[in-house]
């Protein structure tokens, strides 16, 4: 993700490409991270986000009228957590990412129109997309502390019932 968030950088501060292009490119490079990491989870979420990015192209920068930007978005957003849900479904995931993702990028979305300056800003988002990559690289998928994975590993010393 981090190579990731370099090229949406470079592509959208130094080759101009527009802002337009932000769910689908964030869709692609958490898609690559999923496949690279065999993580559903982030596939569940690319899933959402490639959906809803290509609304956005088809809309702003393609055949469909302005006019239906809010029913496109709709249906690509929807369309996307309909396949990142089976992504999910067939990794033994609960399908919350997904939603959750687009929620908060649906929320950023609509502060944006308020705060350009900031929220309409490929630089925030670069910033973003690094900041995601750090948590991802730092807190890896399945590694954490959780009350089944304790249960499960066996504590350094005990003996079992059986043993005794």
């Amino acid at each position: 993700m981090f190579g990731g968030a370099v090229v949406y950088a470079l592509l959208l501060g130094v080759a101009g490409v527009t802002f337009n292009v932000t769910p689908l490119a964030f869709g692609l490079v958490v898609g690559a991270a999923a496949v690279a990491g065999r993580s559903p989870r982030l596939g569940s979420i690319a899933a959402g986000l490639i959906g809803w990015g290509v609304a956005v192209l088809l809309v702003r920068s393609g055949p469909l009228p302005d006019d239906h930007e809010s029913a496109a978005f709709l249906v690509g957003a929807a369309a996307g957590l309909a396949i990142g849900s089976v992504v999910a479904h067939r990794g033994g995931i609960a399908a919350t990412a997904a939603p959750i993702t687009l929620v908060s990028s649906g929320i950023a979305f609509y502060f944006a129109i308020d705060h350009p300056s900031v929220l309409g800003s490929w630089r925030f988002w670069a910033v973003a997309l690094l900041a995601w990559a750090l948590w991802e690289w730092l807190v890896p998928e399945g590694r954490g502390d959780t009350p089944a994975s304790r249960e499960a590993a066996p504590v350094a010393g005990a003996t079992s019932d059986a043993a005794a």
